[in-house]
């Protein structure tokens, strides 16, 4: 879990499951394969795994606590 703070709020970041999840075509069924390859030198590490071509995605909450609140 990463933290954050900001003045007297504090940000936890509560990761549940990411990493390579679909080939592009299934997230956005109208991107066309030149679409794909025009911005893959960009797109390789950050958010695609070059060996698949998957899109990598990360599947997480937030935790906010304020000293009020906590969301």
């Amino acid at each position: 879990m990463k933290t954050k703070t900001v003045g007297d709020v504090t940000i936890d970041t509560i990761w549940e499951a990411g990493g390579p999840y679909r080939p592009p075509s299934e997230v956005y069924p109208d991107v066309t394969p030149e679409t794909v390859e025009r911005h893959r030198p960009w797109m390789i590490d950050s958010c695609m795994e070059e060996a698949t071509g998957f899109l990598i995605f990360a599947f997480q909450s937030y935790l906010i606590r304020t000293p009020r609140h906590t969301i």
